[in-house]
């Protein structure tokens, strides 16, 4: 019995903090850019804030527009500060398919290497609204197949993000995240807020910083977390 509580605690840890950050190498809403143009980043993704040098995940991500309609790329998360975690611990590959200017389907593969054990595979649809002149919501569907990603059934993800532009250097997000399994829908569920800010240093280099915590749901985030990263872009 007690390992039984042991290995639900592991899990709940890795399902609410690992497998939505992870359905995707970018860890933020963005339609794919013009032909060319790059971007990268660095960050921090802690879902226990009173345990950041503990808990916390450390990622890295590069991306590539090959076409206007076509972006590829990869992450790198490193538990450098998790004592859960490998040092090289998960990569991501996978790519953007631009549909309209508003819309675009993704896919992503999580390799077999690192905490991964098995590979994991996700397809996905974001869509944004155009709400008022500064303000719209995002919104991005995802679904994660294979063991790396669900031993059973299929991970299911939802972000739903009103964003607004305060002024020409400061947006405000307000992410919505959910996240659950087929395998049991009411069982696995989570729900989680992230309330965020970019904040633009000069043209191409952006600072987001936010918090995390949890809703509704078993599978919620238990804590108060920070999530944050230093991100450059270039056309």
């Amino acid at each position: 019995m007690r390992k039984a509580f042991v290995l639900a605690g592991l899990l709940l840890t890795l399902f609410a903090t690992q497998a939505p950050a992870q359905l995707h190498y970018d860890p933020y809403f963005a339609l794919p850019a013009m032909a060319a143009s790059k971007g990268a980043l660095a960050g921090l993704d802690c879902a226990d804030l009173s345990s950041l040098g503990d808990v916390s995940d450390l990622f890295g991500m590069a991306r590539y527009s090959l076409t206007d309609q076509i972006e590829v790329g990869a992450r790198l998360t490193s538990g450098l500060l998790n004592d859960f975690r490998d040092t090289f611990s998960t990569v991501v590959i996978g790519g953007k398919y631009g549909l309209t200017p508003q819309s675009a389907v993704t896919a992503a593969f999580l390799l077999p290497i690192g905490d991964a054990e098995d590979p994991g595979l996700s397809v996905g649809y974001m869509q944004t609204f155009p709400y008022q002149d500064k303000i719209q919501i995002n919104g991005w569907a995802r679904a994660g197949f294979l063991k790396g990603y669900a031993y059973k059934g299929v991970v299911l993800d939802l972000l739903v993000e009103p964003t607004m532009a305060i002024n020409p250097q400061i947006t405000g997000f307000l992410a919505l995240l959910a996240h659950t399994n087929t395998d049991n829908i009411g069982d696995w569920l989570g729900i989680d807020l992230w309330p965020n800010i970019d904040y633009k240093l000069k043209e191409n280099v952006t600072i987001n910083a936010g918090i995390t915590l949890g809703l509704a749901g078993d599978f919620k985030q238990n804590d108060l977390g920070v999530r944050g990263a230093w991100i450059v872009n270039l056309k």
